[in-house]
C-alpha cells in the first residue's frame, strides 16, 4: 500500500526525535531532559492535530458529495483513505508509547 499521498502528518517530527542521551561523561550537568519531553509532546500534539484536520476535511468532502455540491467521488475517497491511514498511524504510535511506558515502569532498580 502506497501511503506517500497521505503526507507527513508528524512522521518527520517523530523520525527526527530521539530519547537516546549522550553518555554521562559528555553530558552537561545543567541540561534538563524536560526540553526533550516538551519537544516530543509538541510533536505528538501536532500529529494529533493534523490527523483531526484530515478527518474533518474528509467529513466535509463527504457532506459536499452527499448534498450535491461536488461530483468528484475520487477526491472524497482519497480524503477518506488519508484520514483512515492517519488515524491508524496515530493509534499505532500511541500504542507503542504506552507499551514503552509500561516497560519503563516495570523496570526494577
Amino acid at each position: 500500500m502506497n501511503i506517500s499521498s497521505v503526507g507527513s502528518f508528524g512522521l518527520d517530527k517523530i523520525k527526527n526525535f530521539s530519547f537516546v542521551e549522550e553518555p554521562i561523561a559528555k553530558k552537561d550537568k545543567n541540561v534538563s531532559t524536560v526540553g526533550d519531553f516538551d519537544s516530543f509532546l509538541s510533536a505528538a500534539m501536532d500529529t494529533i492535530g493534523e490527523t483531526s484536520n484530515l478527518e474533518q476535511k474528509a467529513q466535509q468532502l463527504q457532506m459536499d458529495y452527499i448534498s450535491g455540491k461536488t461530483d468528484d467521488m475520487l477526491s472524497v475517497l482519497l480524503a477518506e483513505q488519508r484520514a483512515y491511514t492517519a488515524v491508524n498511524f496515530t493509534v499505532q504510535v500511541t500504542n507503542k508509547v504506552i507499551e514503552a511506558y509500561k516497560q519503563i515502569i516495570a523496570l526494577q532498580i
